[in-house]
């Protein structure tokens, strides 16, 4: 399987959100989200309902924040406008998981209704490819988040 690259000048915004998606995706642990200061106000749900491979492929950086106040964006798992990391949603906007060539260099004309995914996780985390080719280290695999597919140890 080829490896996607993306060679842009500024991939900060890559690394924000794979380290958004590395805190609200980490396992399976029946864990509570807390905010900064120890309380609840950010989140009160469980990890699980961001871990789970439905919420990844269709919702993570897809449905829009319903939070109305300042946060920070690379901790939600939900989308903002004008954020880079956002995703179009695969189920409405019928693109593969093939990155976009325009996208690469730099700009897509086509913009939502181009036929390639825009970005890493639009690659990652397209139904198409989600969990379906085998991680090259298998049940030794130790990410915290891995888009490739395991055996059962």
């Amino acid at each position: 399987m080829a490896h996607i690259h993306f060679t842009s000048p500024d991939v900060s915004h890559y690394e924000s959100a794979l380290s958004a998606l590395q805190r609200f995706l980490p396992s399976n642990k029946e864990e509570v989200l807390h905010g900064k200061d120890g309380g609840s106000d950010d989140f009160d749900i469980f990890v699980d309902a961001f871990s789970c491979d439905d919420f990844r492929m269709f919702d993570f950086k897809v449905k829009n924040c319903a939070r109305a106040w300042s946060h920070d964006w690379t901790e939600c798992p939900f989308a903002h406008l004008s954020e880079k990391a956002r995703r179009r949603d695969p189920r409405k906007y019928h693109y593969s998981g093939t990155a976009c060539p325009d996208f690469k260099k730099g700009v897509c004309r086509k913009g939502d209704v181009c036929e390639y995914a825009h970005g890493v996780f639009e690659c990652w985390l397209h139904p198409t490819r989600y969990r379906k080719p085998p991680c090259k280290d298998g049940t030794h695999c130790r990410r915290r988040v891995c888009f490739f597919a395991h055996m059962s140890k």
